[in-house]
Protein backbone atom coordinates (compact mmCIF):
# COMPACT_ATOMS: atom_id res chain seq x y z
CA UNK A 1 0.00 0.00 0.00
CA UNK A 2 1.49 3.41 -0.81
CA UNK A 3 1.39 6.26 1.52
CA UNK A 4 -0.51 9.01 1.03
CA UNK A 5 1.41 12.51 1.31
CA UNK A 6 -0.37 15.57 2.65
CA UNK A 7 -0.64 17.22 -0.86
CA UNK A 8 -2.11 18.94 -3.71
CA UNK A 9 -2.57 17.70 -7.14
CA UNK A 10 -3.83 20.36 -9.58
CA UNK A 11 -5.13 19.27 -12.77
CA UNK A 12 -5.61 22.12 -15.44
CA UNK A 13 -7.02 21.10 -18.64
CA UNK A 14 -6.79 23.49 -21.69
CA UNK A 15 -8.11 22.44 -24.88
CA UNK A 16 -6.22 24.92 -26.82
CA UNK A 17 -3.24 24.82 -24.46
CA UNK A 18 -3.41 28.09 -23.37
CA UNK A 19 -4.49 29.53 -19.61
CA UNK A 20 -4.97 33.22 -18.20
CA UNK A 21 -2.25 35.00 -17.05
CA UNK A 22 -4.40 35.27 -14.39
CA UNK A 23 -4.77 32.05 -13.75
CA UNK A 24 -0.96 31.27 -13.92
CA UNK A 25 -0.53 34.31 -11.72
CA UNK A 26 -2.88 32.50 -9.18
CA UNK A 27 -1.46 29.01 -9.28
CA UNK A 28 2.32 30.41 -9.07
CA UNK A 29 0.82 32.34 -5.90
CA UNK A 30 -0.65 29.05 -4.92
CA UNK A 31 2.86 27.01 -5.01
CA UNK A 32 4.14 29.81 -2.70
CA UNK A 33 1.41 29.29 -0.47
CA UNK A 34 1.28 25.60 -0.73
CA UNK A 35 5.09 25.55 0.32
CA UNK A 36 4.82 28.13 3.34
CA UNK A 37 2.64 25.61 5.23
CA UNK A 38 4.38 22.67 3.98
CA UNK A 39 2.19 20.80 1.24
CA UNK A 40 2.95 19.40 -2.05
CA UNK A 41 1.71 21.42 -4.81
CA UNK A 42 2.02 19.68 -8.26
CA UNK A 43 0.06 21.31 -11.09
CA UNK A 44 -0.42 18.97 -13.87
CA UNK A 45 -1.42 19.96 -17.38
CA UNK A 46 -3.22 18.54 -20.12
CA UNK A 47 -3.42 20.12 -23.31
CA UNK A 48 -4.96 20.00 -26.97
CA UNK A 49 -7.52 17.35 -26.19
CA UNK A 50 -11.25 17.92 -27.25
CA UNK A 51 -12.90 16.01 -25.06
CA UNK A 52 -12.52 17.51 -22.00
CA UNK A 53 -14.45 14.03 -20.16
CA UNK A 54 -11.37 12.32 -21.72
CA UNK A 55 -8.61 15.33 -20.35
CA UNK A 56 -10.94 15.14 -16.91
CA UNK A 57 -10.27 11.31 -16.10
CA UNK A 58 -7.12 10.84 -17.54
CA UNK A 59 -6.33 13.68 -14.61
CA UNK A 60 -8.22 11.70 -12.27
CA UNK A 61 -5.84 8.70 -13.05
CA UNK A 62 -2.34 10.32 -12.39
CA UNK A 63 -3.94 11.34 -9.05
CA UNK A 64 -4.85 8.04 -8.32
CA UNK A 65 -1.67 6.81 -9.35
CA UNK A 66 0.33 9.39 -7.13
CA UNK A 67 0.31 9.52 -3.89
CA UNK A 68 -1.04 12.96 -2.71
CA UNK A 69 -4.10 13.45 -0.46
CA UNK A 70 -6.41 16.01 -2.46
CA UNK A 71 -7.10 16.74 -5.61
CA UNK A 72 -8.61 20.44 -7.32
CA UNK A 73 -9.55 21.15 -11.00
CA UNK A 74 -8.54 24.44 -12.37
CA UNK A 75 -10.00 25.72 -15.43
CA UNK A 76 -7.67 27.80 -17.84
CA UNK A 77 -9.80 30.96 -17.34
CA UNK A 78 -10.32 31.66 -13.52
CA UNK A 79 -8.49 33.74 -10.99
CA UNK A 80 -8.47 33.15 -7.11
CA UNK A 81 -7.37 34.78 -4.19
CA UNK A 82 -3.96 33.58 -2.58
CA UNK A 83 -4.44 30.85 -0.15
CA UNK A 84 -7.68 29.74 -1.77
CA UNK A 85 -6.65 25.97 -2.48
CA UNK A 86 -4.79 25.59 0.44
CA UNK A 87 -8.15 26.73 2.83
CA UNK A 88 -10.13 24.38 0.71
CA UNK A 89 -8.05 21.71 1.24
CA UNK A 90 -7.85 22.27 4.91
CA UNK A 91 -11.23 21.64 4.94
CA UNK A 92 -12.52 18.55 6.81
CA UNK A 93 -14.93 17.37 4.17
CA UNK A 94 -14.72 15.17 1.02
CA UNK A 95 -16.18 17.12 -1.51
CA UNK A 96 -15.88 20.90 -1.88
CA UNK A 97 -16.31 23.57 -4.56
CA UNK A 98 -15.57 27.04 -4.94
Amino acid sequence: MKEIQKGLFVALPSYEGKIYCDTADAVIREVYAAFQKGIQFLPQFRINNMMSAMVRNWMVGKFLDGNLSHMAFVDWDVHFPTGTLVRLMERDVDICGA
